[in-house]
């Protein structure tokens, strides 16, 4: 009997199996903040954060809101959603 997996949700587990990803999204908030707000809150390297964003962007729990040159991340509300 095969189990039918939604992508989408496959997609966000993998985006969440990542300890310095918990960290980015337990400072996430409906509000926009700066990548380096997001850096500084989660106590890791802006480089690093802004690789682990593009991710969490990518799959859904992370949202840029508009997109920007300073890339202001928000929570998107929708974790299943891409």
């Amino acid at each position: 009997m095969a189990v039918e997996v939604d992508e989408r949700v496959a997609q966000l587990f993998v985006a969440l199996a990542d300890a310095n990803r918990l960290r980015i999204i337990a400072v996430l908030t409906p509000h926009c903040q700066s990548v380096n707000e997001i850096a500084r809150q989660a106590g890791l390297p802006q480089p690093l954060v802004s690789h682990h964003l593009r991710i969490l962007r990518e799959r859904g729990p992370a949202r840029a809101d508009p997109p920007s040159i300073d890339w202001l991340t928000r929570w998107s509300g929708r974790p299943f959603t891409r």
